[in-house]
């Protein structure tokens, strides 16, 4: 109740500053500035006081660790009331202060490690006395927390200088971040207060939003205190993190959260401003597809529907490969949900297989990088890069243009598709992609119950999503509601994640797979070794085998290694695994209902056709027989 008071006693003061004046335009974003300062500075002293006690901590030689992590909470509670403006217009200062300690990727060969709060709690509450020189980290990690959170005046001049279109936008990515990762241990993985900070940082969107009293409807601003209220209840009223229920706070409060956000926009008559363009924020919710329209909605609608029907038969031709029997289709097979089923899949010489295990083509295009490692940055380029696999297509573009283009058929198919450009290896890519880009799958039983249709999930479906966002820690890294390693609420990066996935299912003779994943692109950098983009679970139900390897061969395998701690579980050194090292505790029951959310999540409707026949080509290419889909 005391900090409610404080927070607008704060916000009268401001609204006082500039209630005296009239109301212009820009009124909001200079109230905004203005509240930003004055929490800066309360940032600014709890950090000092931090600072202060660990080291009369350090010189005492003993960490009063109930002192440090009130005081460390107090810093971050404080530093969630800014976290809407200074993650969405200083992104690099937030990992400076708050910083995941997850990999990326655009991970650099030269390690940079985590900085700022989540540093902090890791060295403070490991449980175990610290030694020299993490007490010097501790120390060194305290005083660049500070000298960052000083430097916030100096960044000011972005938000002061915004727009009412772009603070909205801002608030609105707030509201994403809060509902996929505030209810997650992403960056609160230590000491666990996501509750609390949540609650804090809601509290500061409301904050925010009354900044526009003068400029928006007085019923608006009802409506704003009454859906903020009914969210922050929902969050008081739960007793622990692990028994709150996310999915109601999903579609009970987030949805209105987010519509409240575009009823301002409505009422000011603006749209989002916004640097990112991989978020429509004009979809009503996040798990609205419309959301990602920029990863599958291709701007060019030029002769479209040619361009998808000329990448259908592409992707199901044999004529891409060296010897006219693989195709693309030749590891993602529509029965299948576009994988093949095998632990690694068929490789060009009959009798081997490739390195990895194929993943499916169904939502691929809802990434920012593929394969993997992440060695491609597009589509385009993953499809390059098969073509030229000796392992696995074989090819090079121009033998497949030379076929191409001598066969009558295929030219008509490329003039149609592609009007007045000679057919070439930048046309076959894009041809391919467009298809591809048609395989999204947002139509789930899960899907269907977001929008409404209550009747869609069981009881263990919904406890299930619960626990995979909360003591499971799923949802940590495979992110609501893409479900893969794509990072809101900006969804510009990808994560990678070293869990050290073992050579087998045998749990009784664990072993390490050798394959190294990332850091074979990264000159061999130790702190990829074994390190692996997170993948998509959509469909997860209908692509086994799982890993990257293909080593586990059940849903309740990988569950079971998840539970386990992941290679440290098994008594596997990897020094730079990421997954958490502590067991999930999870009972069986509570892992049937992880496996049963994640049932909820297949969507392979109107995705499983293939051409019945292919185009033919020049009589010099006619006598190697092409099947639909490859021959193996």
């Amino acid at each position: 109740m005391k900090k409610t008071i404080v927070v607008f006693s704060i916000l009268a003061i401001v609204l006082l500053i500039y209630g005296a004046m009239p109301i212009s335009e820009d009124a909001p974003v200079k109230r905004a500035t203005a509240l930003f300062l004055t929490n800066k500075n309360t940032l600014v002293q709890k950090t000092h006081d931090l600072l202060l006690l660990l080291t009369c901590n350090l010189k005492a030689d003993t960490i009063k660790t109930d002192s440090v992590k009130k005081m460390l909470f107090a810093c971050r509670l404080e530093y969630k009331k800014m976290e809407w403006a200074i993650a969405y217009y200083y992104p690099s200062v937030a990992t400076r202060i708050n910083g995941t300690d997850v990999l990326e990727e655009e991970e650099p060969e030269e390690f940079e490690p985590a900085h700022g709060m989540q540093v902090l709690e890791n060295l403070v509450l490991q449980g175990s006395p610290l030694d020299a020189d993490q007490k010097n980290k501790l120390l060194a990690e305290t005083k660049r927390l500070y000298t960052t959170v000083l430097s916030l005046s100096e960044a000011i001049s972005f938000l002061s200088n915004s727009t009412n279109s772009e603070m909205l936008a801002a608030l609105k990515y707030e509201i994403i971040k809060i509902s996929a990762l505030g209810f997650t241990e992403y960056d609160n993985p230590v000491m666990k207060n996501y509750l609390e900070e949540s609650l804090t940082a809601l509290h500061a969107v409301c904050d925010n939003l009354k900044l526009f009293d003068g400029l928006v409807s007085l019923q608006l601003l009802s409506a704003t205190d009454s859906i903020f209220a009914s969210a922050s209840s929902f969050i008081e009223k739960s007793k622990s993190a692990d028994k709150f229920n996310r999915l109601d706070f999903i579609t009970k409060h987030y949805t209105a959260l987010s519509l409240l956000l575009d009823d301002f926009a409505a009422e000011l008559n603006i749209t989002y401003a916004s640097y990112n363009p991989n978020v429509d924020l004009n979809a009503k919710t996040i798990f609205d597809l419309q959301s990602f329209n920029y990863f599958y909605k291709d701007r060019d609608s030029s002769n479209h529907e040619a361009r998808i029907s000329l990448g259908k038969i592409l992707f199901f031709d044999p004529v891409l490969s060296g010897n006219y029997k693989r195709a693309c289709a030749s590891c993602h097979h529509p029965d299948k949900a576009f994988t093949d089923g095998l632990s690694k899949s068929k490789a060009f010489e009959l009798g081997q297989f490739v390195d990895r295990n194929a993943p499916t083509v169904v939502n691929a295009c809802l990434q920012v990088s593929f394969f993997d490692d992440s060695r491609e940055a597009s589509l385009e380029g993953q499809i390059a890069a098969v073509v030229n696999n000796p392992k696995e297509l074989n090819n090079n573009f121009t033998t497949i243009v030379s076929r191409l283009q001598k066969s009558k058929e295929y030219t008509k198919l490329f003039d149609a598709a592609f009007p007045s450009e000679p057919i070439g290896a930048n046309l076959i890519n894009k041809a391919i992609a467009d298809y591809e880009k048609t395989l999204v799958a947002f139509n789930s039983d899960f899907d269907r119950y977001l929008r409404g249709e209550k009747n869609t999930l069981s009881a263990s479906e919904i406890n299930g999503f619960n626990l995979f966002m909360g003591k499971a820690k799923c949802g940590s890294c495979h992110f609501f509601p893409l479900f893969n390693g794509v990072i809101p609420p900006l969804y510009n990066k990808s994560e990678f994640e070293i869990i050290g996935t073992l050579g087998s299912n045998d749990f009784k003779n664990p072993h390490l797979d050798k394959d190294e994943g990332a850091a074979k692109i990264k000159n061999g950098a130790e702190h990829l070794k074994f390190g692996f983009k997170v993948p998509g679970l959509r469909n997860a139900a209908l692509t086994a085998p799982y890993m990257h390897n293909g080593s586990l061969k059940t849903l309740l395998e990988v569950m079971n290694f998840y539970n386990k701690g992941g290679a440290s579980g098994f008594r596997i050194d990897v020094p730079n695994q990421t997954l958490s090292r502590d067991p999930l505790e999870l009972s069986n029951q509570q892992i049937n209902d992880i496996i049963h959310f994640l049932e909820s999540l297949s969507d392979t409707t109107g995705l499983t056709s293939a051409p019945i026949t292919l185009p033919k080509l020049s009589p010099a290419d006619a006598s190697f027989r092409r099947v639909v889909g490859g021959e193996y």
